[in-house]
């Protein structure tokens, strides 16, 4: 008896602990009830007279360097004092990421100088009140590209544009300098793993030799700024003040980054994923046909030959004999 409530207590206490490392995405998203049941896929025949190998591989890369882009804009009486605050402002931050360690650059681009207005009320005798867009200045925009080759000076960075009144930040990428190596390692993998395959389907009996054989192939990229989903908190959003009333507030709602799951892949390098990476991905298909060649048949080959025939009188008639052989 006293097993049997030790077992039930680890138990209970299990569940919590499944709960949090599950977290609250997958249950919201998926809205799946736990179930120990193990589903095994089964094995079915393929095309008949075919063999198709289909592999699927993926490769998580750390990118080598990113551009962070922020918006900028100041408002002026004149052109000439919009253009010396954004200057001084540009200045600060430009000598500030200067002084970090490591490798920043920083490029300015130009957006736009417009004229801003607002609206003024006026008031006309036997009129109704009218607005008006009256210049008040001019409004000018710029882009602020930052690239920085370590993640980790991007809270830096973003520190030093928010204390120089730069809070928007338009878009980060991420840089990866040799797709094309990447993508050599997924196939170099990937041949390998035919190869196993083609072996594997030799020492089960199947003929494969000097078999017609065609292949298809096709590859992809994701970047983390695409695989950003949206989360909503699951939470009551109604308060209750001392009786009956409730008042509504808002329900919270986060991004979290999902990157591409890795099931159905054949193969998959460097799993581990702890800070947003690019994924590259690789897909080859063969086709394997495992009809039997008809034996060739046997070339028919004529042959003529050329008689004479010569009468008493002396005179002379060709004949020619066609002879068919098999």
């Amino acid at each position: 008896m006293k097993k049997i409530f030790l077992l039930a207590a680890a138990f209970a206490l299990s569940l919590p602990l499944f709960a949090q490392i599950n977290g609250k995405v997958n249950r919201q998203i998926q809205n799946r009830t736990y179930s120990y049941r193990v589903e095994t896929p089964q094995a079915v025949f393929q095309e008949r007279d075919a063999l198709n190998i289909d592999i699927k591989a993926m490769v998580n890369v750390q990118a080598d360097a990113y551009v962070a882009v922020f918006a900028m804009s100041t408002v002026a009486k004149n052109v000439e004092d919009a253009d010396k605050n954004m200057n001084e402002r540009l200045t600060k931050i430009k000598d500030a990421i200067s002084a970090l360690p490591g490798d920043q650059t920083v490029y300015v681009d130009m957006i736009s100088l417009l004229p801003a207005f607002e609206l003024e009320a006026s008031k006309k005798i036997f009129s109704k009140t009218t607005y008006n867009e009256v210049p008040i200045g001019f409004e000018m925009r710029k882009n602020l590209h930052i690239g920085f080759k370590n993640a980790e000076d991007f809270d830096r960075i973003l520190t030093i544009c928010a204390q120089n009144e730069v809070y928007e930040l338009l878009k980060a990428d991420y840089v990866v300098y040799d797709v094309e190596a990447v993508y050599d390692t997924l196939r170099a993998r990937t041949l390998a793993l035919v190869k196993r395959k083609l072996t594997y389907y030799e020492e089960l009996g199947i003929d494969i030799e000097d078999k017609k054989r065609e292949i298809t192939e096709t590859s992809a990229a994701y970047y983390p700024p695409e695989r950003y989903e949206t989360f909503q908190a699951s939470m009551d959003n109604q308060l209750q003040y001392n009786g009956p009333v409730k008042k509504s507030i808002p329900t919270p709602t986060s991004e979290y980054y999902r990157p591409v799951a890795y099931k159905g892949f054949d193969i998959v390098r460097n799993p581990e994923i702890i800070e947003p990476v690019v994924q590259f991905t690789y897909n080859l298909k063969m086709r394997i046909d495992l009809k039997e060649k008809p034996e060739p048949r046997p070339q028919q080959t004529v042959t003529q030959r050329e008689y004479f025939l010569i009468s008493p009188e002396g005179n002379i008639k060709p004949i020619i004999v066609t002879k068919e052989n098999n």
